[in-house]
């Protein structure tokens, strides 16, 4: 252990060394019961009244951490967990899948062996498939807790060889749809090609219902791990689908992941006079989070028949800086037929203290 760490005690920040050493356990007891463990790493150091049982075999230390959290109740079985996979040289996965599954167990307990199981997935310690079939069974098991079955989809994950398929499947062929739902998450979360390759293939995919479609899109659009074929995808099942939430979850996506190509895509989509008002809005909004150009929103407004979208691009001109946003504003104002259109660029320009602004309202006001 190298480097250094802060702790802060009565809201006073020290820096403490991190230093090399065996791992520490103390145990603190009374009437014959492990009350707290507490874990350290470094040279021994023994405080008065502890009693020193001196170093102890990393594999016999390991076992009785992990019987203390087979048996123990509330905070000390938690607790033991952390020291008992510290051990050198111990083999504490066997255990920790048994802890997984034995819903006796307090919930804390079992977040906390689900959470180091995770962590070590992928050591050559542990029996991958004995791991996948166990967190599977956990998963598929409705009568255990919700968060305890997340908890094993996200472990699932983290499986090399068979966490993917195994997500895959519960996604394809369970009959729970809170599984489904909570699967697919899982997968859309994850970077994996062969998981990209599955959201795309279920965004595409009526036969698994439109809320499952709606969730691979959303898979699809996270910024961290979204392709150039995954917005590909996105944008041409566009066309295909006619589920109103999938192809809103769509333009929301598209919007969201971003760039030139997308932006102008999305503008395309809020010019099609065909499409529902809200999903053209909703496109316009998507498209002006990326490089939208002033002359762009001017041409949509006198391309569009509709008042409701013209209304919206009033609201996005007023929020624009430069000077053709301005004018385009103070036209409207000044001769727009629409007197609902009308007020609402003067509403606008009313909050701008520019002087020709000021002095294109007085001329409005004026008129006759």
């Amino acid at each position: 252990f190298t480097g250094s760490f802060t702790t802060s005690v009565d809201e006073t920040l020290r820096a403490d060394p991190c230093v090399a050493g065996p791992v520490r356990v103390v145990l603190a007891r009374a009437d014959g019961q492990v009350l707290s463990i507490d874990t350290y790493v470094g040279p021994p150091s023994v405080a008065e009244g502890v009693a020193d049982l001196g170093r102890v075999p990393a594999r016999e230390a390991s076992a009785y951490l992990l019987d203390l959290a087979r048996q123990a109740e509330g905070r000390p079985s938690r607790e033991a967990i952390l020291p008992a996979v510290l051990a050198d040289s111990a083999d504490p996965w066997p255990a920790l899948l048994d802890l997984v599954r034995d819903t006796d167990r307090p919930l804390e307990t079992r977040r906390s062996a689900i959470g180091w199981l995770s962590h070590g997935i992928g050591t050559a310690r542990i029996d991958e498939p004995r791991a996948r079939d166990a967190l599977l069974a956990l998963a598929r098991d409705e009568g255990d807790r919700r968060e305890v079955r997340t908890r094993a989809l996200g472990a699932l994950m983290r499986l090399e060889q068979g966490g993917v398929p195994a997500l895959t499947t519960l996604v394809r062929q369970t009959d729970d749809p809170w599984l489904a739902t909570q699967a697919l998450t899982t997968l859309g979360a994850s970077g994996d090609p062969r998981a990209r390759r599955f959201l795309r293939e279920t965004a595409q995919s009526s036969s698994l219902g439109p809320e499952l479609q709606r969730l691979a899109v959303r898979g699809l659009g996270r910024t961290s791990y979204a392709t150039g074929a995954d917005v590909d995808a996105l944008r041409a099942l566009f066309d295909r689908t006619t589920t109103p939430e999938v192809r809103e979850e769509i333009v929301r996506v598209v919007g969201a992941v971003g760039g030139r190509e997308n932006t102008r895509w999305l503008l395309g989509v809020a010019r099609r006079e065909a499409e529902p008002s809200a999903l053209r809005r909703a496109a316009l909004r998507a498209a002006v989070r990326g490089d939208v150009e002033v002359g762009e929103l001017v041409a949509l407004y006198d391309a569009s028949g509709e008042r409701a979208m013209r209304q919206e691009i009033i609201n996005l001109l007023a929020r624009r800086t430069e000077p053709a946003a301005t004018d385009k504003l103070i036209a409207i104002a000044r001769s727009s037929d629409d007197r609902a259109l009308q007020r609402a660029a003067i509403s606008r320009l009313s909050r701008s203290d520019e002087p020709r602004v000021r002095a294109a309202l007085e001329g409005i006001v004026g008129k006759p």
